[in-house]
């Protein structure tokens, strides 16, 4: 699976955040800020977390190899994550235990405003987790 784009979008994104050019509020800031100082520290003896970037990737994919839009303007076009979606995505997926590999965030509160497109993603991670994600016990 191609990678580099989504990578480059997520790092262009976290950027953009850091830089002042994405208007961003606090507390993305703050994910943002604090994804980068995590990636500073991962597999220490005091966070033992890793950041799996190949992973991240792979969530990131799936969404415009796999899935099509099916109503509306974009309909039969791949279903192509925003920035902020991306990022959401590469942190949550990418971030893994060092101990057993499974996922560091295992509940996530992700809200967004009205017609951002929450049910197409909640969907589209439905069908990934469903059929893509694997048992780390494996």
């Amino acid at each position: 699976m191609i990678t580099n784009g989504v990578a480059g979008r997520v790092e262009a994104y976290i950027e953009g955040v850091m830089s002042g050019e994405i208007v961003a509020c606090q507390r993305v800031k703050d994910a943002v800020r604090r994804h980068i100082e995590d990636l500073k520290r991962q597999s220490t003896d005091e966070f033992p977390f890793h950041f799996d970037r190949r992973w991240a990737a792979s969530v990131c994919q799936f969404f415009p190899v796999m899935l099509r839009h099916s109503i509306g303007e974009f309909a039969g076009r791949p279903f192509e994550l925003e920035p902020w979606q991306a990022f959401a995505l590469w942190c949550i997926f990418g971030w893994k235990r060092d101990d057993d590999n499974s996922r560091r965030f295992r509940k996530v509160y992700w809200s967004m405003a009205r017609k951002n497109g929450k049910s197409s993603a909640a969907a589209g991670l439905c069908l990934f987790l469903g059929a893509g994600d694997i048992d780390p016990a494996t």
